[in-house]
């Protein structure tokens, strides 16, 4: 199937108990939400009925690398495999440079200061 539309025959026919969902799943503009909602609605009813956990990876809305690689993670907690993910991580950290990491400080800052 694709993102929005499961091919539940096969979902089913092999058991699957999990799906990791990208977030062009949730309702993005105002004029489509209506529709947006009532598919995403739709799948996750799909999967309450297969008893099948949904998790949808938001790393496509991160706005810098360094946010993105905050996903390795969670994905190394949700496959436990944390020890693999931190080293991941730490390697992206390496990599940036210090303008990426700068940025990252500031957007982090801007976020929390938006919050309150």
């Amino acid at each position: 199937g694709t993102y929005d539309k499961w091919d539940l025959k096969t979902l089913i026919k092999q058991e699957t108990n999990f799906s990791i969902e990208s977030s062009e799943i949730l309702p993005k503009e105002e004029k489509t939400a209506d529709e947006d909602m009532k598919s995403f609605e739709k799948l996750a009813s799909q999967a309450v009925q297969m008893d099948m956990a949904m998790f949808v990876d938001r790393s496509a809305d991160e706005k810098n690398d360094l946010a993105k690689a905050e996903w390795y993670k969670v994905y190394g907690i949700i496959f436990d495999a944390q020890d693999q993910a931190e080293e991941l991580y730490k390697k992206a950290v390496d990599k940036a440079s210090e303008q990426e990491k700068k940025e990252a400080v500031e957007a982090l800052k801007a976020e929390k200061s938006t919050e309150k």
